[in-house]
């Protein structure tokens, strides 16, 4: 028998599925983490630039493609961070 955590009981009594989730997909925490670490380094290089700046300029600056920083900076703004930027101005 394997061991159990000391966490597992109570986490699958409170959320069968999500303790499954976990357990089943460490692959998938580690890159919904780093998704998350991606976001909150992205608000904080847009708060560091006091002009407008280029989605090239960010992306290179996250470490990210361009496509993934649209991405990132749509959610950002679906979650309420107010963001603001046109399309073709950089």
């Amino acid at each position: 028998m394997a061991a159990k955590r000391p966490d597992e009981g109570l986490l699958s009594l409170a959320f069968p599925l999500l303790a499954t989730w976990l357990v089943f997909s460490p692959m998938r925490i580690s890159a919904a983490m780093s998704r998350a670490q991606r976001l909150l380094d992205l608000i904080q290089v847009l708060r560091r630039h006091r002009r407008p700046v280029t989605g090239a300029a960010l992306a290179e600056e996250v470490g990210v493609s361009l496509r993934t920083l649209y991405r990132d900076i749509a959610a950002l703004q679906a979650q309420g961070a107010d963001i603001r930027g046109e399309a073709g101005l950089g």
